[in-house]
């Protein structure tokens, strides 16, 4: 929990692109301390999905403090993007109640067009903010 500008107690959420590669896992996790979040979700693509859920087989998340979008159309950032949009907007605003201004971005590990679409929703939606935690 993080004080609103108000002062009172508000929950924050983070998103992650995941793709895959070396140590996928902790990068995530990495992220995961740096922000400290209420709730993750997690943007896969079939391929990566195994890390995410590593992720939160290792940190041992219950089930109501994370989800896991899986979307195939890797390569096509505007089909990305449309496809981040609705989930952001179905599984955060309406299902969760969430407002834009508690969300937040990581694109660390995901792929150069998860990245590119992900960015290009977190600006288009004025969510919380947007961090690339580390990299190569």
């Amino acid at each position: 929990m993080f004080l609103d500008p108000s002062g009172g107690a508000t929950s924050k959420v983070l998103i992650l692109t995941v793709g895959v590669g070396q140590n996928v896992d902790r990068s995530l996790t990495f992220a995961i301390e740096q922000h400290n979040p209420d709730f993750i979700l997690f943007l896969c693509t079939p391929q990566s999905r195994g890390n995410a859920e590593r992720v939160v087989q290792s940190r041992s998340l219950p089930s109501s403090v994370y989800a896991i979008d899986e979307f195939s159309e890797t390569g096509d950032v505007q089909g990305l993007a449309l496809h981040y949009e609705a989930v952001i907007r179905q599984v955060l605003f309406q299902e969760r109640g969430f407002q834009p201004e508690q969300v937040y971005v990581d694109y660390t590990r995901g792929t150069k067009a998860m990245s590119a679409a992900v960015d290009y929703v977190a600006v288009n939606l004025e969510l919380g903010g947007v961090s690339y935690i580390e990299g190569e």
